[in-house]
């Protein structure tokens, strides 16, 4: 093993030891099935179309409604057996073969078949609105050979194919349903395989999962009910925990975690996360194309009183743009520094000598981001930049800036594969099918390491590549890495082996209730 990849490694066993004593229950209590989970979020979902979004909001809900061939491993380095229970791969790496369980079914009793699984892996390369078809772009044809068995033939040798797979968008749904109520019955009423099913969905209020009896492994699913709440408001979601009216609450104020942390009746659950903050710059708009411009800005932002003032030291500046201890994460690399006499000298250096004026997208009722938007406005004015702060609905930031309808925005990202190739092709590669995380950054000589990375097959090699990558991006710093942070969720003390994994994903079909 690489000497990097057992340092990354050790990171995650971490990480799992960590989230192994999230809501543990107390001694001699043993996990019990039933009852309903009470989850409290900030926002709505706006679509159950696996290939159509792009938003956690969204896919954090639906990757419990469906299932995929294999799926990303806990400790997030792995794949694992999803519908698929083995594959085989052939001697020149170009053909995977997946046999499916026995008996698989949907959450209606209809019998799984491979031509399912061959229909969504189609449609989620090739439709017009598959928003991650470039993660599939290896593959020349998915075939059938019998109804439980899938095989899946690339055009070149494909290093992160099996993590590709694994991204929710490859999710399963049957053919025949799909024909009879198209994308728009899909994206509202959706039907898979996972451990729920979706019940009732009222928009703006809740969403309603019950358990799938018919889950391969639904005898280890321990609730029979998940209610997602959306409550918008940080102040009322903390509320309504403490007097009992939800059993848990996610995307906790960073300003509330020692209130929660020593309240008696509560679980302040902080999770290791794959999560990055960035301050992204739309680079049709004058004057973000000047890289002495976002040098200028990176410099003139003091990340460690971010973590300090505004996480309440929960997190840590960011030095590169993939997440702290991800695979190929670079650990040579430190944060942009707090020089503002540099971030002086590169502006007067730059198109705009004597700064400009611009504006900063945010979500609307996000505190935290509020916070970070306000400190970057009273930095930016050390080396004459205005900033307006511009607020929007949550669920229209992700389309706003797709379009580029912004000119300087805060988003984040999660992981949802272990491979670097998802970040490295969304957020680097402009030919990908990201615009560069909506950014419009591009770099051609980024691009061809991008390409390079998806092809090379010996680890080390590979390594060294997405190396190369970060240190292009630390000098252009054409969307800025703020800070790295946890997951926070909190929970009444009769919830259990409740957590979100690396990517996210909360650990629904593990978590119980013991009695309210």
């Amino acid at each position: 093993m690489h000497s990097s990849v057992r340092k990354y490694a050790l990171l995650y066993l971490l990480a799992a030891a960590l989230l192994a004593g999230a809501g543990a229950p107390a001694v001699g209590q043993s996990p019990q099935s039933g009852g309903e989970l009470r989850l409290a979020r900030d926002a709505d979902s706006a679509t159950m179309d696996p290939i159509a979004t792009t938003q956690n909001l969204d896919l954090w809900i639906f990757i419990n409604i469906y299932d995929t061939l294999v799926r990303q491993g806990d400790d997030a380095r792995s794949i694992v057996p999803g519908m698929a229970e083995r594959w085989t791969v052939s001697p020149d790496g170009k053909v995977y073969t997946f046999y499916l369980r026995p008996n698989l079914k949907f959450s209606d009793g209809t019998a799984v078949r491979a031509g399912d699984v061959v229909f969504a892996l189609n449609r989620a390369r090739t439709a017009k609105e598959a928003a991650w078809a470039w993660t599939l772009s290896s593959v020349a044809k998915v075939e059938a050979p019998n109804n439980t068995t899938v095989r899946v033939t690339l055009k070149q040798k494909w290093a992160p194919f099996l993590a590709d797979i694994a991204l929710f968008d490859t999710a399963v749904y049957p053919e025949a349903y799909f024909k009879k109520v198209g994308a728009k019955g899909l994206a509202a009423k959706p039907l898979g395989s996972g451990p729920f099913s979706l019940a009732e969905w009222k928009r703006g209020d809740y969403i309603l999962l019950k358990k799938n009896p018919y889950y391969w492994d639904a005898k280890n699913v321990r609730l029979d009910a998940v209610r997602f709440l959306v409550v918008p408001d940080d102040n009322t979601r903390i509320l309504k925990l403490l007097n009992g009216e939800v059993d848990a609450i996610g995307f906790v104020p960073f300003s509330r975690i020692n209130e929660l942390k020593n309240h008696p009746d509560v679980n302040m659950v902080l999770d290791p996360s794959t999560r990055t903050d960035y301050l992204m710059f739309n680079h049709k708009k004058r004057p973000f194309a000047d890289r002495k411009v976002r040098q200028a800005i990176s410099y003139a932002i003091d990340r460690e009183e971010i973590v300090r003032s505004i996480l309440f030291g929960n997190g840590e500046p960011a030095s590169s743009f993939l997440p702290k201890g991800a695979v190929a994460w670079d650990p040579t690399l430190k944060p942009y520094p707090y020089e503002p006499g540099t971030a002086i000298k590169l502006i007067q250096e730059s198109s705009a000598p004597k700064g400009f004026t611009t504006s900063l997208l945010i979500s609307a009722g996000d505190v935290t981001w509020s916070q970070v938007a306000t400190f970057i406005k009273e930095e930016l004015k050390a080396i004459g930049v205005t900033v307006n702060i511009q607020q929007i609905d949550p669920t229209q930031l992700i389309d706003t800036q797709s379009k580029g309808g912004y000119e300087m925005s805060l988003q984040y990202w999660t992981n949802d594969i272990i491979d670097p190739d998802e970040l490295v092709s969304f957020a680097i590669d402009y030919t990908q099918g990201g615009n560069s995380f909506f950014t419009y950054y591009n770099n051609p000589r980024a691009n061809q390491l991008a390409a390079q990375g998806r092809v090379e097959s010996d680890p080390a090699k590979r390594e060294q590549i997405y190396r190369q990558i970060q240190r292009l991006w630390y000098e252009d710093q054409h969307m800025l890495a703020l800070y790295y942070s946890p997951f926070r969720n909190a929970t009444r003390k009769w919830v259990h082996d409740f957590h979100q994994n690396p990517f996210g994903y909360w650990s629904l079909t593990r978590a119980w209730l013991s009695k309210r």
